[in-house]
Order: C-alpha cells, then structure tokens, then sequence
C-alpha cells in the first residue's frame, strides 16, 4: 500500500467492495502475488486498481492491518504517466489531494496512518 504523489498531491480511492471500509478514501495497494517485493506489488496494484504508472522512492514503514494478521508495507511513490481511472470492483472514485485535504478525508486508519508517516518523515528530513 502506498502514497503516490503528483506535484505535491496525494491520489486517493473510495472503496469500492464490500467490507469495514466500503465508501471510505483510502490508499491503493494490495497483497503480494507470487514471489513479488512490496515494491513490484504496488507498481502492479497502482496500475490494476488506477491505470497509472508509478516509481517507487521510498519506503515508510509497516505496520499491522486492520482485518486478518496481516502486515502492511507502506510506499512512497511518484506518479510517472496515465489518467486515473478506477477498477470498477475495487475502487469507485479517484482524487488528488494535498496533504492538509488529505488529512481531512473520511478514510481507513492504515491511511491515516501512512500520511502520519510520511508527515513525520518529511519533518526529519
């Protein structure tokens, strides 16, 4: 899962399918197929769930899911080509916002806490 960025905008999803956060914004990504890394998973997922192309640049961090055992690799990625346009059974919209929109927003808390840590780390820097 992961931010990616475009001219200091962030791309953000409403959830599509059923579930806990159905209708809420979140952050594209998805599970790892085959032997893929994290960073092959959210190219991958940023085109299937987006239609857009990105470049890994960073790494956040992890952190534990909300359903099931899992563990959520976190990215930082840049918008490289392509319109955003929504998987239909996965996301239902799709919007760039800035970082103080962003913080805003309606959305699950491992995004929430994603744009903590990206917050954070631009800090430290």
């Amino acid at each position: 899962m992961g931010l990616i960025e475009k001219e200091d905008k962030f791309l953000f999803g409403i959830e599509a399918k059923e579930g806990p956060f159905k209708g809420k914004w979140r952050l594209l990504g998805g599970k790892l197929e085959g032997n893929e890394n994290a960073e092959e998973a959210m190219v991958r997922e940023s085109m299937e769930e987006a239609c857009v192309e990105v470049k890994v640049i960073d790494f956040l961090g992890e952190m534990k899911g909300e359903v099931g055992d899992i563990i959520v690799k976190m990215c930082h990625s840049r918008w490289i080509s392509g319109v955003p346009a929504p998987a239909v059974r996965e996301i239902k919209t799709l919007k760039w916002f800035t970082l103080e929109e962003a913080k805003r927003l309606d959305k699950d808390n491992i995004s929430a806490k994603a744009l903590d840590l990206f917050e954070k780390k631009q800090i430290s820097i």
